[in-house]
């Protein structure tokens, strides 16, 4: 199972409370925090940390490793790859995606890798920027669609939480690999991997994960 937080940093409070969470997440968290200049851009990062230690600690409380504590949600040995993957140091059946925009903090979760993006619809963008990271079917559906921009979205948050299921960054849009909007998952070296879109007022969010599994969603 899939699971999907999506909050609206403002409505839930991280808005105003952003620095008392600050105590549960890892040095390593905080500093790069610190570095930051924007406001949004702190709250943001520090909320989406905590949301991940979270559930990694309800994760771990089933195991017994974790209680729901400053102590304990510091502590959670939560890692990077040398690519910026984030993982869960020694435990395989826990996999975590972050993604942010606008005022949205997405979190996804499953028990295989998995990778989230959520984006804002601007229609003010230029598609002409980006065609050079699509495929040419894409680029022909976009030629086709009545609403180009808003198919972008989708398209664009597919390809961004494939390279994020991957844990290989933006490098592997310039790749070859195949989406099969019709059935829903992307054909890249031998394997399948599945994703699920849907539009949540006013973004689209796009899930990637190699198991075909169902999608929970946590508001």
């Amino acid at each position: 199972m899939m699971n999907l937080y999506i909050k609206d940093y403002k409505k839930s409070g991280f808005g105003q409370s952003w620095e008392n969470i600050l105590p549960y997440l890892s040095d390593e968290e905080n500093q790069k925090i610190k570095r930051m200049r924007a406001l949004p851009d702190k709250i943001r990062s520090a909320a989406a940390a905590y949301m991940a230690r979270k559930a990694a600690c309800e994760f771990l409380g089933m195991e017994g490793d974790c209680k729901d504590d400053e102590a304990s949600l510091r502590e959670i040995p939560i890692k990077k790859t040398p690519k910026g993957k984030p993982y869960l140091d020694t435990y395989k059946n826990f996999h975590f995606s972050l993604s942010h925009s606008g005022d949205l903090i997405v979190l996804a979760t499953a028990d295989a890798p998995i990778g989230v993006d959520v984006e804002k619809v601007d229609r003010k963008i230029k598609l002409s920027s980006f065609k050079r990271f699509l495929h040419p079917h894409e680029i022909r559906m976009l030629d086709d669609a009545e609403c180009p921009k808003e198919l972008f979205f989708k398209i664009w948050t597919v390809r961004e939480a494939f390279s994020k299921e991957e844990g290989e960054g933006l490098s592997i849009l310039d790749k070859d690999f195949c989406v099969d909007y019709e059935n829903d998952h992307i054909t890249y070296g031998g394997r399948k991997v599945f994703f699920k879109s849907m539009e949540h007022g006013g973004y689209f969010i796009s899930v990637c994960c190699e198991k075909p599994t169902g999608l929970s969603f946590n508001t």
